[in-house]
Parts: C-alpha cells; sequence; structure tokens
C-alpha cells in the first residue's frame, strides 16, 4: 500500500505542476486543438512517469551488476536473522487516512455509476429522433443542452430556427470529435486524485477548451458571432442537469467563452511555447530516479586488489561503464590462479585516485583500505548470539509491511571501522521502503564493536548482514 500512495503522491505532485504551467503559459491562447492534446497528454503522463525507470541509463547493466554482486557480497557475513510479528496490527493515523482515501474513492466511482444510469434512464423516458447522424432526446425537464457521444439533449422549450440550428451544430462538434472520451478520461482520473483541488481546476480547464472548440465549429460553420454570443447568454440562464460526464452547451464560464469567441487568432510564433513541456516531463521523469541514479553512481569501484604472497596484482575495473564487461576475464582468471593459496585478500580502494601499482603488504597501511578477509574478524559485544537478540528485541515488523502480507530478505552491508563504529550503513539488496528503512534504522542504535584485526593490526572490515522478515517463524 506503500508504494501505491507515493506512487500517487507523484502522479498529483504533476498535475499541479502542469496545471500551473498550463495557466501562466497556455490558457490564454487559441490553439484550442493543440491544448486539447497538451491537457490530454500532461494526464497521461502524470500517470505514467512515476513508473519509469532510467537508472539504468546511468548505472551499469544487469549483466554487470550480476558479475559484480558475489563480490559486493564477499567478506564478513553473519548468519540470517529472522524477524516475524508477535503483536497484532493496530489503527494508526495512516491507517485511518487510508480509509478516507478509499471511501472517496468509492464515494466518487459511485457517483460516474449513478450519473450513467440517470443518462441511461432519461434515454428510456424520452422521444428522440435522428439528426445527421445524432440521436437527439427531447427531455421535459428546463435544462441547457447537452451532449453525451452520438447523444443530444435537448429540452422541450421552444428555440427558434438558428438558435437551433447553432445549438446543433454545437453539440454536434462535441461529437464528431469524441469530446466525451476526453471527459470520462478526466472523470476517471478524479475517482483517484478526488482529494487534489488542482485535479478539479484542470478538469474545469478541459471542459472549457472542449467548449471552445464546439465554439468556434459554430463561428466556422459561418453563423454570426454576435447572435451566437447572445443566444449563448440566453440559454445560460437554464439550469444544467447534474450529471458530470456530459458535454454541456453552457456552462458557468461564460465570459471566457465569450472573450475566446471575440479574440484574434494567436500567432504561430507564440506555438513554440509548448515545446518547453518534452523538457519539464523529462525533469520529472528524472527527479523521480535521481536518488536511485546517485545511489548507483556511489556504487562505483576504481581499483581492486588482489595480493597473494609477496605479490600484489592490480584489476582495474569501472563499473559505471555500463553494458562493457571489459575486464572480466581478466579479473576471473586472476582470482582463480590464485584458489591454491592459503588467502586471497579483496581490498577495496576508497579514494578514487588510482594508487601507485607497486602496492605490497608492507606499505598498505599508507592507503584508506577496506578488508573483505582478515585475521580476526569484528564481533558484536557478547558475541553472534547477543547480536542477534539485540536485533529481535528491537527491530520491529512495520504495521504497514504486516498489511500488505509483504515477506522477504533485506541484506544490508556496514564497515566496522578500527574503533569499532559502523559507517557506509547501506541497503545491498531491498524488499521495499519501509522494510529497508527499520533494518538499517537498527544499525544506528547498535553499539560499537570489536575491531577487526589483520597481522596484529586494527583494520577497517566490511559486514554483510541478512534480515529475514516473514510473518510466520519458520
Amino acid at each position: 500500500m506503500d508504494a501505491f500512495f507515493l506512487f500517487l503522491f507523484r502522479v498529483n505532485i504533476a498535475i499541479i505542476f502542469f496545471y500551473i504551467l498550463y495557466r501562466m503559459l497556455f490558457c490564454k491562447d487559441t490553439f484550442f486543438k493543440t491544448r486539447r492534446f497538451i491537457l490530454l497528454a500532461i494526464l497521461s503522463f502524470s500517470l505514467c512517469y512515476p513508473l519509469i525507470d532510467v537508472t539504468p541509463w546511468f548505472v551499469q547493466s544487469r549483466e554487470v551488476q550480476e558479475y559484480m554482486e558475489p563480490l559486493l557480497l564477499s567478506g564478513g557475513m553473519l548468519p540470517i536473522i529472522q524477524i516475524f510479528p508477535e503483536v497484532r496490527v493496530g489503527t494508526s493515523f495512516l491507517s485511518i487516512l487510508e480509509w478516507l482515501y478509499m471511501a472517496g474513492v468509492v464515494f466518487f466511482g459511485v457517483r460516474i455509476l449513478l450519473e450513467g444510469y440517470s443518462l441511461f434512464h432519461l434515454c428510456r423516458k424520452s422521444v428522440y429522433d435522428n439528426w445527421n447522424g445524432c440521436r437527439i432526446v427531447h427531455i421535459k425537464e428546463k435544462v441547457s443542452p447537452f451532449s453525451f457521444f452520438k447523444y443530444i439533449f435537448i429540452s422541450n422549450q421552444k428555440y427558434d430556427g438558428s438558435e437551433l440550428d447553432e445549438i446543433l451544430i454545437h453539440e454536434s462538434v462535441h461529437m464528431r470529435q469524441w469530446h466525451s472520451i476526453d471527459i470520462l478520461f478526466m472523470e476517471f482520473i478524479s475517482v483517484g486524485c478526488w482529494f487534489n483541488p488542482f485535479l478539479w481546476l484542470m478538469r474545469k480547464e478541459l471542459r472549457l477548451n472542449l467548449e471552445h472548440l464546439a465554439d468556434c465549429g459554430v463561428i466556422s460553420a459561418g453563423y454570426d458571432p454576435k447572435m451566437y454570443k447572445y443566444h449563448l447568454l440566453r440559454i445560460s440562464m437554464g439550469d444544467n442537469i447534474s450529471v458530470g460526464c456530459v458535454n454541456y452547451f453552457s456552462i458557468s464560464e461564460f465570459k471566457r467563452r465569450i472573450r475566446m469567441i471575440d479574440k484574434n487568432r494567436s500567432s504561430g510564433f507564440s506555438f513554440v511555447k509548448y515545446l518547453l513541456v518534452v523538457p519539464l516531463a523529462l525533469l520529472l521523469v528524472f527527479s523521480v530516479n535521481a536518488r536511485d541514479v546517485v545511489e548507483g553512481l556511489k556504487d562505483k569501484l576504481s581499483v581492486i586488489v588482489v595480493p597473494t604472497g609477496q605479490e600484489s596484482k592490480t584489476i582495474e575495473y569501472d563499473r559505471v561503464m555500463a553494458g562493457s564487461l571489459e575486464g572480466k576475464d581478466e579479473l576471473t582468471s586472476k582470482v582463480s590462479d590464485n584458489q591454491s593459496d592459503e588467502r586471497v585478500q579483496m581490498v577495496e580502494y576508497l579514494d578514487k585516485e588510482e594508487p601507485d601499482l607497486g602496492i605490497n603488504k608492507d606499505n598498505l597501511d599508507s592507503y584508506s583500505v577496506l578488508y573483505e578477509m582478515c585475521d580476526k574478524y569484528p564481533q558484536y559485544p557478547g558475541g553472534t548470539e547477543k547480536l542477534m537478540d539485540f536485533f529481535r528485541k528491537n527491530l520491529t515488523y512495520p504495521v504497514s509491511a504486516l498489511r500488505d502480507s509483504v515477506e522477504g530478505m533485506v541484506v544490508i552491508q556496514f564497515i566496522v571501522e578500527t574503533d569499532g563504529c559502523l559507517t557506509n550503513k547501506k541497503i545491498v539488496k531491498g524488499i521495499r521502503k519501509d522494510l529497508d528503512d527499520e533494518a538499517l534504522r537498527m544499525l544506528a542504535y547498535m553499539p560499537k564493536w570489536e575491531s577487526g584485526e589483520q597481522d596484529g593490526r586494527k583494520v577497517r572490515v566490511r559486514y554483510t548482514l541478512p534480515i529475514l522478515f516473514t510473518k510466520n517463524e519458520k
């Protein structure tokens, strides 16, 4: 559920951003067809962009990642710690918000269904006839004309000849250009984003732009703009039927429609501003993936040193080179060549400057080195059993994960410094944010460890700790 609400948050952030952009740049020009496309594109993009992952463009390909994974998980490996819930799931503030959100979704979803039924019932009880491929439904209620797909609903009140023609031309534009699809699309989005006031404002802009298109259709058909505005004013005095998924002949934004009818056509130069949408959309995509991209780039290895006996062999490898496996065979052969040795040490240089290739066992202390293997490994005060007790007593199974029945293993990694402090804490393999954060939270509360030693000297050692979250004790 947390993943869904994160997705929902990002969708609504995009809607707010693009609505402000639309009001600032686009709402005053006369490119109504382009504006229709932009509004639909904005809504579609807002729904899709949180699902776009651009991290692989910047970080290594999966093939390289799978090859390097054994190196990342090498070093001190602690036993799997199993975490299972011992308390019942309680009610929290977040769960109350979730119930409120779902109540709103149900309310607006039912509203659409009831509106659809009311239109169906209206067609069943009314008299209708055909006109130019449209079905004109004559209703008894005194309401403003409206349309829904190929159905044009007109009150039985008297209209003069030109007025009725303008109404029919106006509504037939809605029908031919399939404006009802736009409105239904917006109505369904409003069910999921009902709490966002900017969504309702964008809904208003979309409907208004469709009316501009229909108004242009009437003027283009040769009707007098002055008389048409007068007819709009007169018909606007009528009530609108309480159905949100239809096209009204007259809506509340009457003044803006009148101004657009009188306005001169926008120049072609002003069309250039629509191109701004593309880079801004890309910016949103990258902003969603920024954290993952940065973390991926931080995982870069510049030099791996494999010391054996009296010699030190250096292997250069750059994990940021996406898709490149250059150096893989060299690394595999050098490690396999030394399998017969008593010990193979993997040492990672933390500074990205390539060190002097004359490294040997006696001058390693002149570099900030990290040991994967050592003579004496670091230890939690009291040993492994005490460490496991610490996690079982202090680590809590997140309520949201329990509610969503999420299980799995989180693998965390950290460095035990020479003074026993834990640094460079990170998730090597996660499940989802709430479980990952809970696993990392425990590292912050740990006491100092007993540091590791190599040849009688205290050294920095990397450790890997797997934590299994399961709903039942296994």
